[in-house]
């Protein structure tokens, strides 16, 4: 599906850091509109950051925005899912932007404080991590052999259509002729209903990816444009560094 830019914000924060917000809309074509901001037009929000035994990191943008007399926004409740997303970016040292998280504008969380103009909304962004349990493991019985951790990931993260590349980091190595393997790409399913339950209902998304993170004490989370997972021991002993 093609997006185009519909509303844009470009601000600076108090430490004087250059930022953007664009909010896209499907199958837009016309001009970009401006956006009026709040003092604090941006919360992102990772759930369960000192969870060890949530491996799965959705987060959410909460959007702060102003409709006044020159500037209206649609009505993104009346919308479906996937109609709008939100990237956010920052100023890199060469002073070009650089894509710090995107989302899926979620119409249920939308509010606003109708009073006289200008008057304030929220429009809240979700990440779609916690919305994988919607969507069955993407099982393909005619080619599970030549599965790994690692291309059941890609065919996981497929289903958010954010089109963000994935790094992974895990100390977890098998060492075999001489050769060191990582875990993401070793491990695979040995039989056709490794992810069934009771060996007729296919797990969810959600579930499978839990699994797989637990496995590899791993924990999944979006930053700075990418997907990142990470070996918790790792991530704990960089947090105390």
């Amino acid at each position: 599906m093609a997006y185009g830019i519909k509303y844009r914000l470009e601000f600076s924060d108090d430490s004087e850091n250059d930022k953007k917000i664009e909010i896209l809309k499907k199958d837009y074509t016309s001009s970009v509109l401006p956006i009026i901001g709040t003092s604090n037009p941006i919360e992102i929000s990772w759930e369960g950051d000192d969870d060890f035994y949530s491996p799965i990191k959705g987060s959410s943008c909460l959007l702060n925005l102003f409709i006044t007399d020159a500037v209206d926004y649609d009505n993104f409740y009346e919308f479906n899912e996937r109609e709008y997303r939100v990237d956010l970016y920052y100023k890199d040292a060469s002073d070009n932007y650089q894509i710090f998280w995107t989302g899926w504008v979620v119409a249920d969380n939308f509010s606003e404080a109708i009073t006289t103009k200008p008057f304030p909304i929220t429009v809240n962004a979700l990440d779609g991590l916690g919305l994988l349990k919607s969507f069955d493991y993407p099982i393909n019985i005619t080619q599970v052999t030549g599965k790994t951790f690692t291309s059941t990931l890609s065919s996981i993260l497929d289903y958010l259509d954010l089109e963000l590349d994935f790094y992974v980091s895990n100390d977890i190595r098998r060492r075999a002729a001489g050769t060191t393997y990582s875990l993401w790409d070793e491990i695979a399913p040995q039989y056709q209903n490794a992810w069934f339950e009771d060996g007729n209902d296919i797990m969810d998304a959600k579930e499978v990816l839990e699994i797989m993170l637990r496995v590899t004490n791993s924990r999944i989370f979006q930053s700075l444009g990418k997907w990142y997972i990470i070996n918790n021991s790792s991530y704990s002993e960089q947090s105390l560094k």
